[in-house]
């Protein structure tokens, strides 16, 4: 059996050589309770997850984007670009934070288009605004992004970890990218959104959870 927890990478941001200037008192606190709580659920024979997002507990500070406006994405949030090298660099930092300090967490799951993890190249939308990103590809950054994180997660929790690469929105590109992606990680996809419904001769593209 298995559970996820929430955490969103302002929360783990600590001891951070990149943006220090971003780093989070509480987070050495939220990992420990992350770490018992894996070790407690363990002896149930159930696996905990964290769900990893971005800007859903409080935004990157407005003087952040004053201090480094080239940085700023497009997107919920904003988002840092992930054009800019730092920002894969300090996503990193937090995800190696996240399995050296709570090791028995078992993995990671990332909704990577539509919302979640938020990045220029989560939507064609948000992609085509960014001066550094219309340059590129949605698959070309979604790649990026994702074997970045998986990099991450493997240097500090090893090869028994698992990172759960999840597709929540109706993006066309994102079927372009399964066989780009490294071995190792894994699939979800959600099967019934976007999907047609068709009740009484009216027709209705369906959202998330269709149960009809």
């Amino acid at each position: 059996q298995t559970c996820a927890l929430p955490i969103y990478t302002e929360q783990g941001a600590v001891g951070s050589k990149i943006f220090p200037e971003l780093d989070d008192p509480h987070a050495m606190e939220r990992f420990a309770r992350m770490e018992e709580l894996s070790r407690r659920a363990r002896c149930f024979g159930i696996d905990v997850y964290v769900y990893f997002a971005t800007g859903y507990d409080h935004f990157i500070p407005e003087w952040f984007w004053q201090k480094y406006p080239e940085l700023k994405g497009q997107g919920f949030g904003p988002p840092m670009c992930t054009s800019d090298k730092r920002t894969l660099r300090y996503q990193a930092e937090i995800v190696r934070n996240l399995f050296t300090h709570a090791p028995s967490l078992k993995g990671m799951v990332v909704i990577y288009d539509h919302e979640g993890f938020y990045y220029c190249g989560n939507t064609d939308h948000s992609r085509l605004r960014c001066p550094r990103c219309s340059k590129s590809t949605c698959e070309a950054l979604s790649v990026e992004v994702l074997r970045n994180l998986d990099s991450a997660l493997r240097a500090a929790g090893g090869p028994a970890k698992e990172f759960i690469a999840w597709s929540y929105g109706v993006e066309n590109w994102v079927e372009n990218i399964i066989p780009m992606l490294p071995k190792d990680i894994k699939i979800q996809v959600d099967f019934s959104k976007g999907g047609e419904v068709v009740r009484d001769g009216i027709h209705h593209q369906t959202g998330d959870y269709n149960l009809t």
